[in-house]
């Protein structure tokens, strides 16, 4: 059985609004009564329970109960760099407590350089060592660790890391490194947040930019990194394409055109919300290679589809939202007009939250496709959702998840509970942690995703 306990009923305020803290107490009460004896429950599904709780105990304010899950968490897995970054994230933010969030990061920049733990994690602990140190006013060790961040993570991850390390050299007085590195991270926003051109513009006149027009700088470094960014997809085998949502919302998408005496057919892909396109990189060129057209698509305010008005997922209003659904069907409605690919031949990979937009997609649009599923999760509140699953095709269907991962447990009952799907291939793997990241760590995982989707699209 997927869900462990039944759903709460969510409570209203006398207006009949939903009241999220009191649902959130709810669920406090239900996980903390499964930790209270957690005997019978293996450690990773522990984990997954105190994570979640970190997470209800901040949104209701609770913080004093978070530190206990942390030190429970590392008590299972005292060298898991993302915890300790985690928790010392927390120490620092929160509880201000610099001195011990710089302990617990160099536990985690010693265990990170012995472990196998990711280049994007050894990073994030030094981006978090960086910060602590400017605010402590060591200002040449800030400046050490931001470069060795920004050398560890990729670029989707480097705007933090070059956010601190322009501010040490501000405040170091070194303004002309101060400018170029806040240029550098300027054209990675794309030009898209203001908050960081006008603290350029705030020294540039004690920089080497203090003659000239700053607005034209700016500009033709962003058209650099543009540049730099349609050359290094090129060299993939890839191109840069724009695609037009339904509301007129330019898409920012990278397409392989598939070749060879492969299946054909094509696979859309779709990251998990607040997550961009690059996440599918590796995949896409694993189907490329086997002949399969790809096509990874930026939804609205997320990497390359971001605009002055949709700078990230906070800025979606209910109308932009809405038509994140219209992005899915934009980007399907390409690969069968644009390249003529016929209905059916075309695989949707999506990751968690946005497994639901795809859903709402087929329905909206009207679309035939065989899906894979990472780690989905859906709103069990959601009547439009249900409905659209009423009404999915009968297709194959494969379904990647963590047995670790509760929230995609609990909600993937939302498909078994609207109609039996006699294609659902549900696979769940043991601690292969979230989304994308199921690909990345379980090998087994990978080659059953190609040689599903493969399968699909020779018999298709």
């Amino acid at each position: 059985m997927l869900v462990l306990f039944a759903p709460a009923v969510r409570s209203q305020t006398a207006g009949g609004v939903i009241d999220l803290r009191a649902d959130a107490a709810v669920q406090i009460q239900q996980i903390e009564s499964i930790l209270e004896d957690p005997r019978d429950l293996p450690a990773p599904n522990q984990v997954v329970f105190l994570r979640w709780l970190i997470e209800l105990y901040e949104f209701v304010g609770e913080v004093d109960k978070v530190e206990p899950c942390y030190r429970r968490i590392l008590s299972f897995y005292p060298y898991d760099v993302g915890t300790l970054n985690a928790y010392a994230r927390f120490l620092f933010d929160q509880e201000e407590a610099p001195a011990r969030a710089e302990s617990l990061l160099y536990d985690a920049a010693l265990w990170g350089k012995y472990t196998d733990a990711r280049s994007l994690d050894r990073g994030h602990t030094f981006e978090l060592l960086a910060r602590v140190e400017l605010a402590n006013g060591r200002l040449d060790e800030a400046i050490r660790d931001a470069e060795t961040a920004i050398a560890l993570v990729d670029e989707e991850s480097a705007a933090g890391p070059l956010r601190v390390l322009a501010e040490a050299y501000v405040r170091s007085g070194a303004f002309d490194q101060a400018a170029d590195t806040y240029l550098e991270l300027i054209a990675l926003e794309r030009g898209l947040v203001r908050e960081d051109i006008n603290a350029l513009k705030l020294f540039a006149d004690r920089s080497k930019y203090e003659t000239g027009d700053l607005n034209d700088v700016i500009a033709k470094a962003v058209e650099r990194k543009n540049e730099d960014r349609r050359r290094r997809l090129e060299a993939t085998g890839a191109e840069q394409v724009v695609i037009s949502s339904e509301d007129g919302v330019k898409l920012e998408a990278s397409l392989r055109r598939g070749q060879g005496s492969g299946p054909g057919g094509a696979v859309l892909f779709i990251h998990d919300l607040g997550g961009t396109r690059a996440g599918f990189v590796p995949y896409a060129e694993l189907l490329f290679v086997d002949g399969v057209t790809t096509l990874s698509v930026d939804l609205r305010a997320h990497g390359g589809s971001r605009t002055d008005s949709l700078r990230s997922i906070e800025d979606l209003t209910d109308h932009h939202a809405e038509a994140l659904v219209d992005d899915i069907i934009a980007g399907h409605r390409y690969l069968a007009e644009k390249l003529a690919i016929a209905d059916g031949r075309i695989v949707i990979v999506a990751a968690g939250r946005s497994c639901a937009l795809v859903e709402k997609a087929l329905y909206r649009g009207h679309l035939s496709a065989p899906v894979v599923y990472l780690s989905p999760v859906f709103d069990r509140d959601d009547r439009g959702l249900r409905n659209a699953i009423a009404f999915h095709s009968d297709l194959p269907m494969l379904v990647l998840y963590s047995t670790e991962d509760f929230e995609v447990r609990r909600t993937l009952q939302v498909f078994t509970d609207v109609k039996s799907f006699p294609h659902l291939d549900a696979r769940p793997l043991s601690d292969a942690g979230h989304g994308t990241d199921i690909l990345r760590r379980d090998p087994g995982a990978l080659e059953r995703f190609r040689a599903w989707i493969l399968e699909s699209l020779a018999g298709s």
